[in-house]
């Protein structure tokens, strides 16, 4: 039996069938229906340029972001691992930084503990002019038993970590000796100020050393501002009166707040029984705050070209969309009439964006992978072009992280669902017995 329904006012009218039921099965129905007619429509192929686009941002922010991330743990590698560690403590006299280096390495969450003095100087030879220079001492057995600085740091030719030992050899780093001209086998001039006793005058002293070998570190900034000497005698000449370091390597680096303040209260207490005196400790990240700022400011950068570039995808996107609902209102009008409900036409829409946002998110992570892992080969090839003979641009370290994907990935997704979904806002204003009357 027919029952009677009121359509726009109008009593008595009959739908020759029953209303189907609302449910997932009856709502696929429709995107089906739908997208097997999208084809048809002239706004078809902004669609597939939305899928392009996104398509495009996705690999092109990974790739940037990878590369950006690879130089940037590089560069925090080379400062946890060799100059900044991850604790440093500062004491004032050897006797008391050797006491706490035995103290510490019991410890079982500090993997090594290495002893060292610096202080800028100058450094000299007799082909060119004096230059400045971190000349830092460092205790040859605990420097050779970092294994972090090992896999970070690596001497130029069949050079041993033991020549440190000798009291006048030193390392350089390569930038250094590449844009100071100085090289293995060179005698350089160190140049150290002390303080004349009983006066206000600064006397000059000069120690001579022999360039043993060059290092490799990746970072530029510390090849060209630091220089390696063994932790002798010869140096309480070089720096009279500064201060002891102690260079902490943990296990996990992570554990770096907690270890200091674990630390800090034995060293407290040792400092009340009287076995040192003053002491500082401080993270790697506090030596080098600057510089870690500057980190995360570029990160923040990077998120900000993230959302702006998608900003312009969902914008194509919406107004793709939008095109579309006005181009199959009747369509669209008969579906209401069918039975179904603004929410569920809307969803169409909501269906169809998201689809779009998935395969060009899955298209441009797969190619964003592939460029990343083969970035350095594709450069090449691309520099071998442009230039004559070898590839002019440097290696660089690609680091491929879920964090940045899930970013990439998941801003994509979210920018394309909500230009879908807001470009059908108008639709439900329109009129459905309008719509059925003028066509």
């Amino acid at each position: 039996m027919m029952r009677k329904q009121n359509i726009g006012g109008r009593p008595g009218f009959r739908l020759p069938f029953h209303a189907p039921k609302r449910n997932i099965g009856w709502l696929l129905w429709l995107v089906s229906k739908y997208l097997r007619g999208r084809s048809t429509v002239h706004a078809g192929s902004s669609l597939w340029l939305a899928v392009l686009g996104i398509m495009i941002g996705v690999l092109t922010l990974i790739s940037v972001l990878t590369g950006m991330s690879g130089l940037q743990s590089l560069l925090t590698d080379s400062i946890d691992e060799v100059t900044a560690y991850h604790l440093q403590i500062i004491v004032e006299n050897e006797t008391e930084s050797v006491l706490l280096r035995e103290h510490l390495r019991e410890n079982p969450v500090i993997q090594n503990v290495t002893r060292f003095r610096e202080a800028p100087m100058l450094l000299n030879t007799e082909y060119g002019e004096p230059v400045v220079a971190v000349i830092r001492a460092v205790e040859t057995q605990d420097f050779v038993r970092d294994r972090g600085r090992k896999a970070v740091m690596h001497t130029m030719g069949p050079v041993l970590e033991k020549d440190l030992e000798e009291p006048n050899h030193m390392w350089i780093g390569h930038t250094f000796s590449y844009e100071h001209g100085f090289g293995p086998g060179e005698l350089i001039q160190v140049i150290s100020a002390e303080h004349v006793a009983g006066s206000r005058n600064i006397e000059a002293k000069q120690n001579e050393f022999l360039v043993s070998a060059t290092y490799r570190l990746g970072n530029p900034n510390v090849e060209k501002n630091y220089v390696f000497i063994g932790l002798s005698s010869l140096t309480d000449q070089l720096f009279h009166g500064s201060e002891y370091y102690l260079g902490l390597k943990l296990r996990h680096k992570s554990l770096a707040n907690s270890v200091k303040h674990q630390v800090t209260q034995q060293m407290e207490s040792m400092r009340q029984a009287g076995k040192i005196s003053r002491y500082r400790i401080r993270t790697g990240r506090e030596a080098n705050r600057a510089f870690f700022n500057a980190l995360r400011t570029e990160k923040s950068f990077l998120q900000l070209l993230v959302s702006l570039i998608f900003i312009v995808v969902a914008f194509q996107i919406f107004q793709s969309t939008r095109r579309t609902v006005y181009a199959r209102i009747p369509e669209l009008m008969l579906l209401r009439a069918l039975g179904a409900g603004t929410a569920e036409v809307r969803s169409i829409f909501l269906l169809e964006s998201l689809l779009v946002g998935l395969l060009g998110v899955g298209l441009g992570t797969v190619c964003g992978i592939l460029v990343s892992r083969y970035m350095n080969e594709i450069l090449l090839w691309i520099s071998g072009l442009l230039f004559e003979g070898p590839g002019l641009i440097p290696h660089i370290a690609t680091d491929v992280s879920s964090q940045d994907l899930f970013i990439v990935a998941g801003s994509a997704l979210v920018f394309s669902s909500a230009a879908g979904w807001l470009a059908t806002r108008k639709f439900l204003h329109i009129n459905l017995i309008e719509v059925l009357r003028n066509e």
